[in-house]
């Protein structure tokens, strides 16, 4: 998600990189509040893809590293496990287990962002997504099921065969097919534009 991200970006005419060790876009007057918005929420994110990207692995390291704070405290596990008091111990166990979410939920969006259209037709999954091109939230479904399954939250959901149909759209035709779509609660059947 974070690289189509920056792709993304790149294709609207706005540059990403990092220049000691900050993160810049350019040209500043091309930076939606949009833009800004998605940047300060992932920048952690952005900044590690951006440093894989440039083979920047000690650095990579580092940030993967500072991930962890806020859900481990490293002082907790320097003690000795049989000097622990039962709530230090039982507080050790929420901080792994909640670690082992993190890196769950990471692998599962790593997952879905690889699968093809095919592939997510396999599936029984229903994913909330947020376009910066539309500014909503809507969900992705991998079949009618799973659209009955979020209909009641009031989103607009996508099949992988609305999603095929919509490729290769510009972002002012997806805006009007969303739109649509979003007022009739309508199906995406067939491209004429």
């Amino acid at each position: 998600m974070t690289m189509q991200f920056i792709y993304e970006l790149k294709k609207f005419g706005i540059n990403v990189s990092l220049q000691g060790g900050k993160l810049r876009l350019d040209p500043k007057e091309r930076i939606t509040p949009g833009v800004v918005e998605y940047v300060k929420k992932h920048k952690a994110e952005i900044i590690r893809e951006l440093k894989a990207r440039s083979g920047d692995r000690e650095a990579l390291n580092k940030s993967q590293t500072r991930k962890t704070r806020g859900i481990i405290d490293p002082e907790l596990f320097k003690i000795p496990e049989e000097q622990r008091t039962p709530e230090q111990k039982a507080e050790r166990d929420r901080q792994l287990y909640a670690l082992a979410e993190e890196m769950d939920r990471e692998r599962q969006i790593q997952r879905v962002e690889s699968m093809t259209l095919e592939q997510l037709k396999q599936e029984d999954l229903a994913i909330r997504v947020y376009s910066r091109v539309l500014d909503e939230e809507f969900y992705i479904c991998s079949n009618e099921a799973m659209k009955r399954a979020v209909e009641g939250e009031g989103l607009v959901c996508y099949l992988p065969d609305e999603l095929e149909r919509l490729r290769g759209l510009g972002p002012e035709d997806i805006k009007r097919v969303h739109t649509v779509k979003r007022e009739f609660n309508g199906t995406i059947t067939n491209r004429r534009m």
